[in-house]
């Protein structure tokens, strides 16, 4: 039964409340929560009742319903099951179901019944009041948990949003989202995993939804409004959802031109021009250089840090790299890194080792040499 609005009148007739207070009441009688109901045409309605015997030998307890409405379908149920009587101990209660199902195109207004008691030796009458009044519109609620949520372009925005179905029927609801450009927006189940495009919900029921929110690289600090739709048929509903997006900075270390490779001479302090941006929305904070290097190399850096480098900008790093002495002529990997509080960059550079000309000829020199030495010793041994 889809409960429209529930209220509570005052009775001739003891309360509950009061017989319950007077420990002295010796009788039978039948209480009711709510003895005068609200609900909308085409409703079903129902009273819970309790049989009471205070202070009485057992007894059955015969029940009938008077002055119900004409036409109206009444039906007095124990145990799910329609019961005329019921049976009750000394200070011992009995649980009952009153049903009543009005005919269809039964008029709005105020509409009186009569549930009786009869015991051995003692009846009572509980009046009960049914007031059938307006139909209720059909609706569909999005209540979101927490309409604004914070985090930065690289959060995934997590809203808990409650779906009511408050259109009369079982439906099958259609989710949509309008979102700024680039970002995406997917439905699931609260505690789900699977995504989903729509949800079924019953009558009167509500489903616990997460909507997750995704915003593009590179986004600007700012809040983004994300509109998440419901629809059954011709029935929607909408709430704003809120991203307060704060900035962060992205770095990005390369080298002009993009050329990331270059010549050293062993032995010697070359310099690799280096290009450090900010491509992020944020400023970056107390940028620090380092670098993984072959065994024997030593590197610097020149600025050795960035103390703060704006969103959109670049600033021009020296990485003065030297080779050991001796190092073989030939293709080196250098691994050079930028780190800031809240953002890193690296990048590979190749750098070929080149050897001096004066060791080059020391080379020739040696090879020389160790020719005519093997040259003199064939001459001498070989006449023999």
């Amino acid at each position: 039964m889809r409960a429209v609005l529930v209220t509570i009148t005052a009775s001739s007739l003891l309360s509950s409340a009061a017989l319950a207070q007077d420990t002295d009441y010796r009788g039978l009688w039948v209480s009711t929560p709510y003895p005068s109901i609200e609900v909308a045409p085409g409703d079903d309605i129902s009273f819970s009742l309790t049989v009471h015997n205070a202070n009485r030998p057992p007894q059955r307890v015969a029940l009938s319903v008077l002055d119900a409405p004409e036409d109206w379908d009444v039906r007095l149920l124990g145990g799910g099951k329609p019961v005329g009587a019921v049976f009750v101990g000394p200070d011992a209660t009995a649980n009952l179901q009153l049903e009543l199902e009005p005919p269809a195109g039964t008029a709005k207004g105020e509409y009186s019944l009569t549930v009786r008691a009869a015991g051995s030796s003692d009846r009572f009458d509980l009046p009960l009041e049914v007031v059938i009044g307006e139909t209720p519109p059909a609706k569909l609620e999005l209540d979101p948990e927490l309409p604004i949520l914070p985090g930065t372009p690289d959060t995934a925005f997590r809203f808990n949003v409650e779906l009511e179905n408050g259109t009369g029927e079982d439906a099958l609801i259609a989710l949509s989202a309008d979102a700024p450009p680039g970002f995406q927006v997917s439905f699931k189940e609260r505690f789900g995993s699977q995504r989903l495009s729509s949800v079924a919900v019953e009558a009167g029921r509500t489903q616990g939804l997460e909507i997750e929110v995704r915003p593009p690289q590179g986004t600007e600090a700012g809040r983004y409004p994300v509109t998440v739709r419901a629809m059954a048929g011709e029935v929607a509903a909408t709430t704003e959802l809120m991203l307060d997006v704060s900035g962060q900075p992205a770095l990005r270390l390369t080298a002009p031109g993009e050329l990331l490779s270059g010549r050293v001479e062993a032995g010697e302090q070359t310099p690799l021009q280096l290009v450090l941006q900010n491509t992020g929305s944020a400023p970056a904070q107390g940028v620090r250089f380092s670098a993984s290097q072959p065994q024997g190399w030593e590197i610097e850096f020149e600025p050795e840090t960035v103390p703060v480098l704006p969103p959109g900008e670049r600033v021009e790093v020296r990485a003065l790299v030297t080779a050991p002495a001796e190092a073989i002529a030939g293709d080196y990997m250098l691994t050079l890194r930028a780190n800031a509080d809240a953002a890193s960059a690296n990048s590979e550079f190749r750098v070929t080792v080149r050897t001096s000309t004066l060791w080059g000829i020391v080379g020739l020199v040696v090879i020389a040499a160790a020719v005519a030495v093997l040259a003199l010793a064939v001459m001498r041994y070989g006449r023999r």
